[in-house]
């Protein structure tokens, strides 16, 4: 099969680039020849060629090394090279600043710059104070708060299941319980308890149904001890539990329950002294955290929420319907407390 014409030009094509390269090569190779030749002659005028003056022109390459046939250094940079030695590294330290006048440009940018610094240093030092305190503060919490362990309340369940004696209704005045039968018929041994167990709930509609269903009962009571007194043993527990979530709104609710417990009957106070160092210990941390607002008003009093001044008012109230060691158990249980007495 004979090649086609395009096949003919392509082979030229590549013939012509083989003959470009082979001049090429013998180009060099004859230039390298030169080269050798040159130097196998004298090897004395390589080295002036080279750019480097000798020290003498009359040089014996028999009997000298390579070393010998180098150029000398010049005296001066010799000794440079020698007081550098002997002083050993050079550190950036050791290089002394150049000073530059500085105009009114410079001067503002430089204080600009220095004003900067000292701004962000100082926030850097707020700010990592500010941390170490917090973290101080949540290692103190800890400590405080974690050696108890509350108990989950069975109340949501009993309210799930059905199990209460009374219904939240909605009137034109709020909400409010309709209860299933009167309340001087029910069972307070059993029920009280139960409802004091709803206590530790911080959610509705069950932190309503507890505080609520505890404040109908109290009232429902009043003037008559012996329905409350024997169930005073256990609403111990509950009330532990309760006061032992460090929970502000739990807290209020729980203050509010005792003041309304040791006042609706004469006697109830009493009866319940013997309890007080079993679950008043928690409210130790909060009888000083009192609002401080400084000179203005405080519209929102009729809340009821500054935590600190009612448990104040709350210890007052189980100090005055308690025994007369009700101030020996409450100081075991929080030793900042002082009688309402001593102001007498």
């Amino acid at each position: 099969m004979k090649p086609g014409l395009k096949d003919v030009k392509e082979m030229e094509r590549q013939k012509r680039e083989l003959q470009a390269q082979l001049a090429g090569v013998r180009n060099k190779t004859q230039q390298l020849n030169k080269i050798i030749t040159n130097k196998s002659k004298d090897p004395a005028s390589t080295l002036h060629k080279a750019g480097k003056p000798m020290e003498s022109t009359t040089i014996v390459v028999a009997n000298k090394t390579l070393n010998d046939l180098r150029p000398v250094r010049r005296k001066h940079h010799v000794d440079k090279v020698a007081a550098s030695a002997r002083a050993g590294p050079r550190d950036i330290n050791d290089i002394e600043p150049m000073t530059f006048p500085l105009d009114g440009d410079l001067k503002r940018i430089q204080n600009q710059h220095i004003q900067r610094t000292k701004c962000k240093v100082a926030v850097d030092n707020l700010q990592k104070a500010k941390a170490k305190k917090n973290e101080k503060k949540k290692q103190l919490g800890a400590m405080n708060h974690t050696h108890a362990t509350v108990v989950a309340s069975m109340f949501p369940n009993r309210y799930i299941r059905g199990e209460l004696p009374c219904t939240i209704e909605h009137g034109n005045k709020g909400q409010y319980l309709s209860w299933v039968c009167p309340l001087e018929n029910l069972d307070y041994d059993y029920y009280l308890p139960v409802f004091f167990d709803g206590l530790q709930c911080d959610k509705d509609p069950v932190m309503f149904l507890a505080t609520q269903g505890i404040e109908d009962m109290l009232y429902a009571c009043q003037g008559d001890a012996s329905r409350v007194t024997p169930s005073l043993k256990n609403l111990v527990r509950p009330l532990r539990n309760a006061l032992s979530k460090f929970d502000v709104k739990v807290l209020l609710n729980v203050l509010r329950a005792l003041r309304q417990l040791v006042q609706c009957a004469d006697g109830i106070g009493q009866a319940m002294t013997p309890y007080y160092k079993q679950f008043l210990q928690p409210m130790n941390t909060f009888l000083d955290r009192n609002k401080n607002i400084g000179d203005h008003i405080d519209y929102g009093q009729r809340n009821n929420d500054d935590i600190g001044e009612e448990v104040r008012l709350t210890l007052e109230i189980m100090e005055r319907t308690g025994t007369n060691d009700a101030f020996k158990f409450i100081k075991f249980a929080i030793p900042p407390y002082q009688s309402y007495k001593e102001g007498l």
